[in-house]
């Protein structure tokens, strides 16, 4: 079985079943304060992230409480 791959894509891809692919992006904890997302899945748009990861993370869910606090965000885009 052949696993996809994708020019310069620094995250990680899981083999799911013969048809279906799991892939997950970079990120690092720098320190108490600051994260940084360095690749995101493939397909997954930046906006799409944010609205459905980070604010997630930022206010929570009814079964999760919230586990970051926004300071500021970069969006560094970059195009090969």
């Amino acid at each position: 079985m052949q696993v996809p791959s994708f020019k310069n894509f620094r995250g990680t891809i899981e083999v799911v079943d013969n048809e279906r692919y799991v892939t997950s992006g970079e990120i690092a904890i720098l320190d108490d304060q600051t994260i940084e997302i360095t690749e995101l899945p493939i397909r997954t748009w930046t906006q799409t992230y944010k609205e459905t990861v980070l604010e997630t993370m930022l206010q929570g869910t009814d079964k999760t409480p919230a586990f970051i606090t926004l300071v500021s965000v970069t969006v560094y885009n970059l195009c090969i």
